[in-house]
């Protein structure tokens, strides 16, 4: 079975998220955990090995390319995060952790690697 791909929003706002042009997982990732001081909200997303199974899944077959759009209260973040792949050493059925900002993301293994894209940037639009 392919694995997760655990999505964190670093942002005190709660952020609607799509890969590939459809909502991934439940869409919605909470913000911070007042509560509990920061504490970014996550949601686990599928992952997919080619990209015509289901949207909104994370491809990571390929190259691992996917388009991501993240809407915010105060703007949208529109990019491509790109996963490991079998390629890079990194099964499909491995579960990986994904951090996104208002103009950044970055991906690691549950190992604690990052990938060898490092930081990806996002482009955000403040909304008026």
């Amino acid at each position: 079975m392919a694995g997760k791909v655990y999505i964190f929003n670093l942002f005190n706002e709660p952020a609607e998220l799509s890969f590939n042009g459809a909502p991934a997982g439940t869409g919605t990732i909470a913000g911070w955990d007042k509560t509990k001081g920061y504490t970014p909200g996550y949601i686990a997303v599928d992952s997919a090995k080619h990209n015509d199974e289901d949207s909104g899944k994370v491809f990571r077959g390929g190259n691992g390319s996917n388009d991501v759009r993240i809407e915010w209260d105060s703007g949208v973040a529109i990019g491509k995060i790109i996963f490991p792949t079998v390629s890079d050493d990194v099964s499909i059925d491995d579960d990986l952790v994904c951090y996104i900002a208002k103009n950044s993301a970055f991906v690691e293994t549950t190992d604690g690697f990052v990938s060898k894209e490092g930081q990806q940037t996002l482009t955000f639009t403040q909304t008026s």
